[in-house]
């Protein structure tokens, strides 16, 4: 175990073990940040770089004797807060990085729970015998994220006919706050297994995952320009015909079409038998440039990525190679040297509604964005079936998913004007029977938290009873129990 000293705050004599530095991102010792938009600047009293299942366990007993609060990161990616507790100890994941098996036969791979998604493609590509299972769900838009991570949050990708990444999981150890390590699963210790998919770090440390791989299979992928209306009309078609898919939306204002096309991708398994050039490389020279017309010029944008779609329609992919993307962690500083912009960051945000509310969704969207002047990056659709696990669920039914990402500057007021915004799309969603994705920005009021998640205040309490010191907090519970009005503990961040 290392330790990374803060030196504003400092550990006492007898808790210093090794000094090191973590020379990531803009950040000091004193100071942890996601990696993704830096939103979340926490003063932390030291990062553990984590070894082994010992470490962990030194580093509860640790904050129990002193009273700190407990988190951990893999990728450091979540958004909301809930990777860090402010004046807490954090365990640096990484270094649990060890994929123990794989049964080709159930297509079960073993892994440590600081295990990345691309660990994972670099152990299946390197065996010898031409792979015969791969990853069938993760994150899209990056790869540098912990598998314990996605769980963590019950993440998501573009599968049209499955639940979050909590249908994947086949079991989990987890290391709980009194420091003793279970086996869960659907059948055992089913209700921590259900509280720790999806419960945002605060249930314990994941040390071990069993996590279900897909058959290797090879994919004919059709792209073309469609309309929202035709994406509804043809629904059930698409799900019936298609294994993946999404849907890039139009997002210029000043577009006749803003909000009501886009880019339909989707893709089909097929046969050996049928060739078709790859174009996936291209996407990889057009990533920079796309990226930066879409903070600087969205027509633009639209139209290359449409040229783009055209060229790759009928090409087919040896594997799910949709899954794995070009992002590279710090594109936005490069953005803001090279196009002059302000410090700032591509903020991602998620809502759900069944399909028969999206168009109503998208125009009300649609008029936000325009009476308030947020600036979207992105918009992408995406589908998922009901989540049968997880016990704070998101998924809980079918629902269409809308993904935004938005441009914002590191200042006060574009940030309030980003929370006026989540919070009308929260509330139109709410209103039609829909939700809100939670680990990502914190803006949700009471109201619009309950009647999302009408189990919120049963998920603090069984956290309470399962952690009554507060062991494991985060910026995001304290914001959780703010909003809720409940009883701050020590782990609130």
């Amino acid at each position: 175990m290392r330790w990374h000293e803060s030196p504003s705050i400092g550990l006492t004599p007898a808790l210093y073990l090794a000094p090191c530095t973590l020379p990531i991102g803009r950040e000091s010792l004193d100071y942890v940040n996601d990696s993704h938009c830096q939103f979340n600047r926490t003063r932390v009293r030291s990062v553990i770089d984590v070894q082994n299942v010992e470490d962990i366990q030194a580093a509860i007993e640790i904050c129990r004797r002193e009273g700190w609060p407990l988190s951990m990161f893999g990728g450091r990616h979540c958004l909301g807060g809930q990777q860090f507790a402010t004046d807490g100890l954090i365990l640096n994941m990484r270094g649990l990085n060890r994929i123990v098996s794989l049964d080709e036969m159930t297509g079960i791979v073993h892994i440590q729970g600081g295990v990345l998604w691309t660990d994972i493609r670099k152990f299946l590509s390197s065996r010898s015998s031409a792979a015969k299972v791969e990853v069938h769900q993760k994150q899209t838009g990056a790869d540098e994220m912990s598998v314990a991570g996605a769980i963590a949050v019950n993440a998501h990708g573009n599968p049209l006919c499955s639940g979050p990444i909590s249908s994947d999981i086949e079991w989990l150890k987890i290391l709980t706050a009194s420091g003793e390590e279970l086996l869960c699963s659907r059948e055992s210790n089913a209700d921590l297994f259900g509280m720790v998919v999806g419960g945002m770090g605060l249930f314990g440390v994941v040390t071990e995952i069993g996590l279900r791989l897909a058959p290797a299979q090879r994919f004919l992928r059709r792209s073309e320009v469609t309309h929202i209306e035709s994406l509804v009309g043809n629904w059930d078609e698409v799900h019936a015909d298609y294994s993946y898919g999404d849907m890039q939306l139009d997002v210029d204002p000043d577009s006749a079409h803003f909000m009501k096309r886009g880019i339909l991708n989707l893709w089909s398994p097929c046969d050996d038998h049928v060739v078709h050039g790859d174009a996936s490389p291209k996407i990889k020279a057009d990533w920079s440039r796309l990226t930066a017309l879409a903070h600087v010029d969205k027509a633009q944008c639209f139209r290359e990525y449409a040229r783009y779609a055209e060229a790759v329609n009928g090409s087919v992919s040896a594997g799910r190679d949709f899954h794995w993307d070009t992002y590279e962690t710090g594109y936005h500083a490069q953005l803001e040297q090279h196009l002059k912009l302000p410090c700032g960051g591509d903020v991602l945000t998620e809502f759900f509604v069944p399909i028969e509310a999206l168009e109503l969704l998208l125009d009300f969207t649609g008029n936000q964005i325009r009476s308030l002047g947020v600036d979207p990056i992105l918009t992408t659709l995406r589908s998922v079936r009901q989540c049968q696990v997880s016990y704070l669920r998101w998924a809980r039914c079918d629902y269409v998913c809308m993904v935004m990402a938005l441009h914002v500057d590191h200042c006060q007021k574009q940030l309030a004007r980003l929370d006026t915004f989540c919070t009308a799309i929260a509330r139109f969603c709410g209103r039609h029977g829909g939700t809100f994705y939670l680990p990502y920005r914190r803006f949700a009021h009471r109201a619009d938290l309950l009647l999302a998640y009408p189990n919120i205040h049963q998920f603090v309490e069984e956290k309470n009873r399962r952690d009554p010191d507060g062991l494991f907090g985060s910026s995001w519970f304290g914001y959780l129990l703010r909003v809720l009005d409940e009883e701050p503990v020590m782990g609130m961040g």
